[in-house]
């Protein structure tokens, strides 16, 4: 990236993040791009120090596609009306005021194949009070609460990314295959880190030492990592099940 000095840089926040942590210094781009997760104001101050731009956000599912996206005032999200019609609404799927966060629900206007009606993605939002500061009046979405993962921290204090530690990145694919039904990699205050895994099937010790070695190896020494078998691995309060999770103050 140093080289190639790019005009434009598109990602997942914590991995351009991830990025920043290695560049010699800060590498400045007309445009900064983010999707796939919630960008919180840490991230998205540590973005602009990085980059020298504001970065802007869009919200999709790879379903859907986009569903709103920030303009370059990065204010609200700015809802694809002409592809999407989009409801925010409370847990009897009744519409909910402006401002108040609901559950997002989307109806697709464009897929004569497989349409879409009234689905509901997993994501929360809220529903814009206002217009944005760059003009537009239309519905617009003001806070989105998609799905999170944490950051891990490893014995030196350096972020990694929850990205780097999907299983399938770290593992052959085919070793997964019809042997789990759902893990998750949580740290805990300490610092340990337990992946926990429930059984598709049976689980030999060979594949369990697999997957221990291979956190160890992308989380680093001095970091203690267990991995255990489960019955079952509990959603969060809000409903989310996010793959990385961590109790490590930020």
């Amino acid at each position: 990236m140093q080289r190639f000095r790019p005009a434009v840089v598109s990602g997942y926040a914590r991995v351009l993040l991830d990025i920043a942590d290695v560049l010699d210094g800060p590498l400045p781009v007309r445009a900064v791009a983010t999707l796939g997760q919630q960008v919180d104001p840490e991230s998205r101050r540590a973005l602009r120090e990085a980059y020298g731009v504001e970065p802007v956000d869009t919200y999709g599912a790879s379903e859907l596609g986009a569903i709103a996206w920030q303009c370059r005032y990065g204010d609200l999200y700015h809802v694809n009306h002409e592809h999407l019609f989009v409801e925010i609404v409370d847990d009897d799927g009744r519409p909910v005021p402006p401002g108040q966060m609901g559950h997002v629900v989307v109806t697709d206007l464009v897929n004569g194949l497989f349409p879409h009606l009234r689905y509901a993605p997993g994501d929360t939002a809220a529903m814009a009070r206002r217009g944005c500061a760059c003009g537009y009046t239309l519905p617009a979405l003001e806070r989105i609460g998609g799905r999170a993962m944490d950051w891990l921290i490893d014995a030196s204090g350096r972020r990694i990314a929850p990205e780097r530690l999907w299983m399938d990145v770290l593992l052959p694919v085919e070793n997964m295959a019809g042997t789990l039904r759902s893990y998750r990699v949580h740290q805990a205050a300490d610092g340990a880190v337990t992946v926990q895994m429930v059984p598709d099937g049976e689980i030999d010790h060979a594949f369990v030492r697999q997957v221990s070695d291979a956190y160890r190896g992308a989380i680093g020494p001095g970091v203690p990592v267990e991995a255990v078998v489960v019955e079952r691995i509990a959603r969060l309060p809000s409903g989310k099940f996010p793959l990385v999770t961590s109790e490590v103050p930020d």
